[in-house]
């Protein structure tokens, strides 16, 4: 077996292969001195090497469940009415 230059490897959960289309079968490789980042596919041997320019840190991949930047909203409660009693408030308004 060949000595690799990548040494600290994950799997990426749900990420989809662009070239096989397999779920779940794409891994991230990280270089020794974390310069280098290589995405492969276990499935059909897909590879994709990305270039780190600012150290391990500078390429965050973006989250699947990031929060919105959108302004908070104002909550209202929830009035639940019983349809018995409106129906009966409508008899005696008669």
């Amino acid at each position: 077996m060949t000595e690799s230059r990548f040494t600290k490897r994950r799997f990426i959960a749900g990420a989809v292969c662009p070239q096989c289309r397999a779920l779940d079968r794409l891994v991230l490789e990280s270089s020794v001195d974390g310069a280098d980042q290589q995405r492969r596919c276990v499935a059909c041997g897909f590879n994709e090497t990305m270039e780190l320019t600012g150290g391990p840190s500078a390429i965050v991949p973006r989250a699947r469940f990031e929060r919105s930047q959108a302004a908070p909203v104002d909550h209202q409660p929830v009035k639940i009415l019983d349809p018995g009693l409106i129906h009966r408030a409508a008899k005696k308004d008669s």
